[in-house]
């Protein structure tokens, strides 16, 4: 029997969770004696403040060692995520405050009573921002149209529809209700495909088993085919595989389908597991070049699944007309939103790669970690194509 190999060894969990543990300690710290620490006088209000504080840190260190506390308890769950996400908003916006005042008081004196009320809009305006991102993550997706202009366009593809889920994230908060809701929405727009480019849970097979049912029952004309993100990687995706073939996709690992539209006109539906495949899991690899038809001239469209948007670079050395990907969450929440498009070639919507290769970045039909999207809604995306003037 083939030696399993193991994700994270121990001493990389070790480093990891020492890490994880400095850095929520200087963001709660931090936090604290910017805004809370004066905030109250009252002795009783302020130690009920810093209870709060640190039950909710605490909290968080419980979220990386118990999954299986993780996966039945929603509610709890639901409000450590949400104190995180609270907690990074005030965060942010105390060393926005910090770095204001600090240039201010450079030619003005700052009163005691203008400190405390600064304080107390931050305050304000953070929790508002966050109760506002949390609205926005939890009703769900919006459906969002593209066209796509391509060189070889016939009038076939006129009525042809991709439907693209990206980033769904089932796991410790999006569950059966909110996935029921995503298949519906999906099915309502009669999909000819539907493409999944990864991410499509966040925990263990056998933990959400439940909250994956809805998923069987997405209908398209030519099926659903479905390529690995990182995420399945970190919870084994061996099983994830044999899950999500259970559900009825179809996995695309460095391969494709020919799919016949008529009898005279057909495309490629290629696809590859996660860029960074080969840094999470020895001998594993994410290569377009395999993933294209070997027989170009038949095809008059040729599409590419990819989680992340770096496979561009890739793909369009292949020789694929669309790339279809998501991994970024455009960022997810302000300001991350500014700072995401740093580390990706391309952050949300259609791009034209070097004047060739259209790449369409999913912004998330879910969200992962705090329940929070400021700004940037999740989206179910359907795409179909025109003639390129």
């Amino acid at each position: 029997m083939a030696k399993k190999i193991k994700i994270f060894p121990n001493s990389r969990i070790l480093i990891f969770s020492l890490i994880g543990f400095i850095f929520l300690t200087l963001i709660w710290s931090y936090t604290w004696f910017s805004l809370f620490n004066e905030l109250s006088t009252n002795p009783i209000v302020r130690t009920f403040i810093l209870c709060v504080f640190i039950v909710t840190f605490v909290l968080q260190l419980w979220r990386w060692t118990s999954s299986s506390f993780m996966s039945s308890h929603y509610k709890v769950v639901f409000y450590i995520y949400f104190s995180l996400g609270l907690i990074t908003h005030l965060f942010l916006a105390a060393l926005t405050k910090d770095l204001l005042i600090t240039l201010a008081e450079l030619w003005i004196n700052l009163s005691e009573q203008q400190h405390f009320l600064i304080n107390l809009s931050t305050i304000a305006i953070s929790i508002v921002a966050n109760l506002w991102g949390v609205y926005t993550a939890v009703k769900g997706p919006l459906i969002k149209k593209v066209n796509v202009p391509i060189q070889n366009y016939y009038p076939e593809l006129a009525d042809f529809k991709i439907v693209q889920i990206s980033d769904l994230h089932v796991g410790p908060i999006i569950k059966k209700n909110y996935v029921h809701n995503v298949v519906e929405k999906v099915n309502s727009l009669n999909p000819d495909l539907i493409a999944i480019t990864g991410d499509l849970a966040d925990g263990k097979v056998s933990h959400l088993v439940e909250d994956l049912e809805p998923l069987m029952n997405l209908k398209s004309t030519f099926g659903i085919y479905y390529v690995s993100g990182n995420h399945e990687y970190y919870w084994n995706i061996d099983e994830w595989e044999t899950k999500v073939k259970d559900l009825g996709m179809k996995i695309l690992n460095n391969n494709g389908e020919r799919l016949h539209l008529t009898s005279n006109h057909s495309l490629w539906i290629g696809g590859v597991p996660d860029y960074s495949a080969h840094t999470i899991r020895a001998g594993d690899f994410s290569s377009p070049n395999h993933a294209f038809s070997k027989d170009q001239k038949q095809d008059f469209l040729n599409i590419l699944l990819a989680h992340q948007p770096k496979s561009c670079l890739e793909a369009f050395d292949a020789g694929f007309d669309l790339m279809l990907c998501g991994h970024t969450h455009a960022g997810q929440f302000f300001p991350f939103s500014q700072v995401v498009g740093w580390f990706n070639p391309y952050l949300r919507g259609l791009n034209l790669h070097k004047d060739k290769l259209w790449v369409y970045v999913n912004q998330g039909t879910g969200f992962w970690g705090p329940p929070t999207r400021l700004w940037v809604p999740s989206e179910i995306t359907c795409i179909k194509f025109i003639e390129k003037p």
